[in-house]
């Protein structure tokens, strides 16, 4: 069937119309979700510094090293350098396996200038665009799906307006005021046609993260895992971690990647991991997670070396899509320019819903009859979708807040030498806040190269249900809550060797200590609220217009 101008036109306005109010919402959040570090900057003053002229920052070994010594508690998983020199470096760290942390630093003087959340607005915005907070379920798909498919209606939109608009480049610097029906027509074409460029780009980068998704749900493409040690590699390396300063690794990695100028330290989180470094290098419009060294925990050799350079074309092509699509490459110039273009879409979805509010009212329809029977379901999809999406975003940012309420207390137990690691016990009791304690097991002294911990109540023969613990590093958190009378633990080595020790559990909490300062979890900051809210008012708006005209 040949699509002339007319039809052109009514698939135009149908997709502008029906499938626009999501689209309107992905678009935004989008453009909110590039400048979200920025406006996290503005919300957060731990974030904050004042660069000394003529110093260069410290060491990541010495910057690391104040952040344990502020928090002997915590393990640092990530540290990134920030892109400015106003803006201090950021370490993610633990305090248990569900309590993160940003922490916040100065690079010139190593002053830790406190934590905050990881619910802040680059979180928020960045989680939000690319998948609404939802999460694979019995009945749907993974959120991403929901979020790319809507890059081919982007493409539809532009592709129509261009085949329709003849001679649309003359709609670039064309605006009449009077009447008002052809000042928003005219306003609508002059954003569309300048915005045309990045309509195509965000819209084809969409859709490459749709049939990348694909890809990876029906398992024909995998992401490339993460290097560590194999059990072998284990078995003949020493029981405990050597400790290695931060700066001896940094230097290997630098040995082997002399261009790298690195971005970012992810630490490994157990003796059997690999410490990573990325950061940038000669290649331009690639993530500086594409340049990688990694680097055996043991003895500083290099187990994986990824150099973006040094890609063929194809590679290259895929890694150049995220930069693309945020705008990630030349600093805040390329930040300004792809929000003021991610403003100027979301801005031309609205006015073509109110120039179709304008033309059905003008001839005295409402929308209701003037769509055809073929749109009632995909709107009907598009409320349900909009539901859920506020009932995902709901709950996410609902436990985001309980999660800042409040914190354990850390009494220690007992400490036993099992095997050639020192254990202690500890009880993480319940306060008023936080419903529930728990148990862990941590050791003081050094990281351990184990194959696998037990623990368990009762018997001290280890059922077979029983499961390994989960943990990293040195800390191993124990299911169940409630006070045990005592804890059997059990650890094997990767040569076969098995430990074992029993440790008791009854204490007085009246007459015992705190043993860790835990800090209480910081405050989501009033800024970050404010501008979730304002994001969660600029989308309502339309949607109620939507709902009540332009049906």
């Amino acid at each position: 069937m040949k699509l002339n101008n007319k039809k052109l036109f009514q698939l135009h306005g149908w997709l502008g119309i029906t499938l626009g109010l999501p689209l309107f919402v992905i678009c935004l959040s989008g453009t909110f979700a590039v400048i979200s570090p920025e406006l996290d900057w503005l919300a957060h003053e731990e974030m904050r510094v004042s660069p000394p002229e003529n110093t260069e920052p410290l060491s990541w070994g010495v910057l690391t090293e104040k952040i344990k010594e502020k928090y002997p508690a915590g393990t640092i998983s990530f540290f990134y350098k920030s892109d400015s020199p106003y803006k201090a470096w950021q370490a993610s760290v633990a305090f248990s396996n569900k309590d993160y942390r940003l922490v916040h630093i100065d690079p010139y003087t190593g002053a830790v200038q406190g934590e905050t959340s990881t619910f802040n607005l680059k979180s928020f915005f960045r989680i939000f665009h690319k998948q609404f907070y939802i999460l694979d379920g019995p009945f749907w798909p993974h959120g991403r799906i929901f979020v790319c498919v809507f890059a081919l209606v982007l493409l539809g939109s532009a592709i129509t307006g261009v085949l329709f608009y003849k001679k649309w480049w003359r709609s670039l610097f064309r605006l009449r005021f009077k009447p008002w029906r052809k000042f928003w027509s005219d306003l609508h074409r002059l954003i569309g046609v300048w915005a045309l460029l990045f309509s195509f780009l965000f819209g084809i980068t969409g859709t490459w993260y749709l049939a990348l998704k694909l890809l990876e749900d029906y398992d024909v493409l995998e992401h490339d895992p993460r290097t560590t040690l194999t059990s072998a590699d284990m078995a003949s390396k020493p029981l405990v971690l050597p400790d290695l300063s931060v700066d001896e690794y940094v230097a290997v990695a630098q040995k082997a990647f002399p261009e790298l100028d690195i971005q970012a330290i992810r630490f490994n989180s157990g003796p059997g991991s690999a410490l990573s470094f990325y950061g940038d290098g000669p290649a331009v419009l690639v993530s500086y997670f594409t340049n990688e060294v990694s680097l055996d925990p043991y003895g500083n050799s290099v187990l994986n070396l990824r150099k973006a350079h040094e890609m063929g074309l194809g590679a290259r092509l895929i890694e150049a899509a995220d930069p693309l699509h945020f705008g990630r490459f030349g600093g805040w110039i390329t930040k300004t320019i792809w929000t003021v273009a991610g403003l100027a879409i979301s801005l031309s979805i609205l006015i073509g819903s109110i120039i179709w509010w304008m033309r059905v009212s003008r001839k005295g329809e409402s929308g209701r009859h003037r769509s055809p029977a073929s749109s009632y379901i995909p709107l009907v999809c598009n409320i349900a979708l909009m539901l859920f999406v506020i009932y995902s975003s709901y709950l996410f940012i609902s436990r985001q807040f309980l999660a800042s309420s409040g914190t354990k207390p850390s009494f220690k137990l007992s400490q036993q030498k099992i095997g050639p690691w020192e254990v202690a016990a500890f009880v993480h009791k319940e306060t008023a806040e936080v419903k529930g304690s728990y148990y862990s097991l941590e050791f003081p002294e050094s990281i351990p190269n184990i194959k696998s911990m037990y623990a368990w109540s009762g018997d001290p023969q280890k059922p077979d249900s029983t499961k390994p613990l989960r943990g990293s590093m040195t800390r191993y958190e124990v299911p169940g809550k409630g006070v045990q009378e005592s804890l059997n633990v059990q650890i094997e080595d990767h040569n076969g060797g098995v430990y074992k020790a029993t440790f008791p559990l009854s204490v007085d909490f009246n007459k015992a200590e705190l043993s860790k300062s835990v800090p209480t979890p910081p405050l989501i900051p009033f800024g970050v609220k404010f501008m979730v809210v304002l994001f969660i008012m600029i989308a309502s708006v339309p949607m109620i217009f939507w709902l009540i005209y332009i049906r």
